[in-house]
């Protein structure tokens, strides 16, 4: 099993379900996924997660610290890919 796989069925701030790899690179794994909370009509909706990878040898302390800033980039382009996700599906 691949570290990718290790993460399969895991949740991401209670919300993004981890379900299938789709690549796992040297610098980064991509998942595909669930976004649990869904529409405001109760449907789930699928989603594409790129993670980074977290060099072998760092430690917890600075895995947590590089989650937090990944967590936090991705918390300010959930407005550009919403609507960008909007145009396309229009």
């Amino acid at each position: 099993m691949g570290r990718a796989e290790a993460l399969l069925g895991t949740s991401l701030e209670s919300r993004y379900r981890l379900d299938a790899v789709v690549t796992e690179s040297p610098d980064l794994f991509v998942f595909s996924g669930e976004d649990t909370q869904g529409t405001p009509n109760g449907s789930s909706l699928p989603i594409v997660i790129r993670m980074p990878r977290a060099p072998r040898g760092m430690s917890i302390q600075e895995i947590d610290e590089a989650y937090a800033k990944f967590a936090e980039i991705g918390r300010e382009m959930l407005p550009m890919t919403v609507q960008l996700n909007n145009v396309i599906n229009t």
